[in-house]
């Protein structure tokens, strides 16, 4: 299993799938968070498994329609990527990303949930957050870097 440098990799339990854990156990009371930029190696690997063991590995290069021209598409590359994972909700990885966009440096705030089967699944509508947890996840990424004036 690959390891992160930034973090370790913790595997989660399903109550709701049979599983007999607490979850306190597992996570303690603090969130896993990490990132990573430019540096760390292809995949980026977030080690947090999912029901069947596997860990999180988030795209680096993707791509999107223009909202004028369906078959038009912009390629974007994540630059560096901040992610938690709150200790009190464990069915979300949150993550802040810069990306480069339209030959432009922009933001995006998404996460990723555990589909019904239990496997890590886009987001796809936008993340609803906790003032705690928004700033949380605000202030790791002014202390990693993603935010510079």
């Amino acid at each position: 299993m690959d390891e992160s440098p930034h973090v370790t990799f913790k595997r989660l339990c399903f109550p709701f799938y049979g599983g007999e854990c607490k979850l306190s156990d597992q996570l303690g009371s603090e969130p896993a968070k990490g990132y990573f930029d430019e540096k760390d190696p292809d995949p980026w690997t977030i080690p947090i498994l999912d029901r069947s063991g596997k860990p999180l590995r988030p795209t680096r290069h993707s791509s999107a329609r223009d909202k004028y021209d369906k078959n038009k598409r912009h390629f974007y590359s994540i630059t560096k990527m901040v992610w938690w994972h709150p200790s009190d909700d464990p069915e979300y990885i949150y993550m802040l990303q810069e990306m480069d966009y339209k030959e432009q440096i922009q933001f995006r705030l998404c996460y990723y949930t555990l589909s019904y089967k239990g496997l890590w699944h886009w987001g796809q509508f936008a993340p609803i957050l906790s003032k705690r947890e928004y700033e949380a996840l605000h202030a790791y990424a002014i202390e990693k870097g993603l935010f510079t004036l």
